[in-house]
């Protein structure tokens, strides 16, 4: 369930794409905000996020992703994902078609980045931890 006000109350997959200024999106957290309305939603409900024309921050979750930055020098983190390969989960970035410089952060493991040459691309490993305890499981 959403709750909230603006034009980012009604999202199926987050959409901040009508918003001129930038968005913050934490998909781990159920959040984000325009810096001035702000919604919020179970965590895990919602897997995928497109940026709008500013400069953005999304940030997954445990769960497979997809985020687009769109428009914008943005910033994009989908490496949350859990230390265990048996569940197939492929996160997926896209930088979008514009040519500002765009921050991506990946994890080694099942996900894609769909970036041009003015992009940063960081892989990092996936967390060891131990899984009974991990929040995803």
């Amino acid at each position: 369930m959403l709750t909230g006000a603006g034009p980012l109350r009604n999202a199926a997959t987050l959409l901040g794409s009508a918003l001129n200024s930038g968005v913050t999106i934490d998909l781990a957290s159920g959040t984000a905000t325009d810096g001035t309305n702000t919604v919020s939603w179970d965590p895990g409900v919602i897997e995928g996020a497109l940026g709008g024309f500013g400069n953005d921050t999304i940030s997954g979750n445990a769960d497979e992703n997809n985020v687009r930055g769109h428009e914008g020098a943005d910033v994009l983190d989908v490496s949350g994902d859990p230390p265990t390969e048996t569940e197939g989960w492929i996160d997926r970035a896209d930088c979008g078609n514009d040519t500002d410089a765009d921050r991506v952060t990946i994890d080694e493991a099942d996900t894609t980045a769909n970036c041009d040459s003015e992009d940063t691309i960081t892989v990092v490993p996936r967390a060891t931890v131990n899984s009974a305890s991990a929040p995803w499981h």
